[in-house]
């Protein structure tokens, strides 16, 4: 019994012992074994869903709030908490943020805004005690790389720089209608079907020639034009996913216009549009895209009921950014 007990006081010796060894560990500079332990605890969009950066000339903004805590047993001073975005692995937004001194198991939340410039899905990445200004000894939990959460960038508007489908009937007719000065401008997010939606804009040029055929030898042309106000139905729409799209304009449902030809007597025949869309309606029902493009665009020559006519449609889309 009596050994037993000058054991235990042995033992007693040699924790105090211990933690003599352990003092000046701390006083060479090393950090402490015990001691402050930065992490970012949360990171969050700050604004209404669905999140998303919309992307105008000069860039987008998305608005977050970053959440630094403590989890170590000593008070940390002030430190830099890094926040950015990533796309296809490389940064395209940094941020610094300026974290006060934190208590043991205190954390502090600061509101931040990343600057974008491209189009596409981003990551949020960041990294406490980024400066290295407190001394830890866990780093393993600094950083942060939320690869499941993505954010995808996308254009506040794209300029229409062709949109036309032509009508031949090879050696009777031909007519072109083309939207000129036209854009797309972000309006909403379709939760229903998952699709990005944008409203188009722009003047609807008409125009038609009769050329001579067996049932005529005469000829004749004709133009209109109809301002953006009378357009119908006219969308540009891009999957949630930001792989797909596809744009229509009703401008068969615009009202008509005449041309007059000279068959012995003259003659008026009716002239009218011919919507505008991409392939898509007639195909597949998206046009593909990657996430980051900056342009769509396309043709393609699709049989009409005319015998023997033939329709093609063309479109170039530029993102302005």
């Amino acid at each position: 019994m009596g050994l037993r007990g000058r054991c235990i006081r042995c033992l007693g010796l040699v924790v105090i012992v211990a933690l003599v060894m352990v003092a000046p560990a701390s006083a060479s500079g090393k950090p402490p074994k015990n001691g402050p332990d930065l992490a970012i605890s949360d990171w969050k969009v700050d604004q209404g869903k669905p999140y998303f950066i919309r992307v105008v000339p000069g860039g987008g903004e998305l608005f977050i709030k970053v959440t630094t805590e403590n989890l170590g047993n000593r008070k940390a001073k002030p430190s830099v908490t890094l926040v950015g975005l990533t796309h296809n692995g490389d940064t395209v937004a940094l941020k610094e943020v300026k974290v006060p001194g934190l208590k043991p198991h205190e954390a502090s939340t600061e509101s931040a805004t990343l600057h974008v410039d491209q189009l596409g899905w981003m990551v949020p990445r960041g990294l406490a005690n980024a400066t290295k200004v407190v001394p830890e000894t866990n780093t393993h939990n600094n950083g942060l790389h939320l690869k499941s959460f993505r954010i995808p960038a996308i254009a506040d508007t794209w300029t229409i720089d062709q949109f036309e489908t032509k009508n031949e009937v090879p050696g009777v007719s031909s007519d072109d209608t083309t939207l000129t000065d036209g854009a797309f401008h972000l309006s909403h997010y379709d939760s229903t079907k998952e699709e990005w939606v944008y409203q188009g804009y722009g003047t609807v040029d008409g125009s038609s020639t009769y050329n001579p055929s067996p049932l005529c030898s005469g000829t004749g042309t004709s133009s209109t034009t109809v301002s953006p106000s009378k357009l119908t139905h006219d969308t540009l729409a891009i999957t949630r996913d930001l792989t797909g799209y596809t744009a229509f304009i009703a401008t068969s449902k615009l009202p008509g216009y005449t041309i007059t030809i000279n068959c012995g007597t003259p003659i008026t025949i009716p002239a009218g549009f011919a919507d505008l869309d991409t392939a898509a309606h007639i195909g597949t029902a998206f046009e593909p895209m990657k996430e980051d493009d900056q342009t769509l665009s396309g043709s393609f020559p699709v049989p009409v009921t005319t015998p023997s006519g033939t329709s093609t449609i063309s479109w170039k889309f530029f993102a302005d950014l």
